[in-house]
């Protein structure tokens, strides 16, 4: 997805510090949308994989 956003996003003036870069309000919420979907199906059907996981972190200064 984030290889998707970058072709698609204009390319960022200064140096680079990284590859993760925010996303756009509309990606946001549809995949916002998709993992909500998710945890409703997950409630009345046991998928053997599939379950998101999420993290966030930052780099230590």
């Amino acid at each position: 997805m984030v290889r998707l956003m970058q072709r698609v996003l204009p390319k960022p003036e200064g140096p680079i510090t990284g590859d993760l870069v925010p996303l756009p309000p509309l990606a946001n919420t549809g995949l916002l949308r998709l993992i909500k979907a998710e945890n409703r199906l997950l409630r009345v059907l046991n998928f053997p994989v599939g379950v998101s996981v999420f993290a966030l972190a930052q780099k230590a200064e």
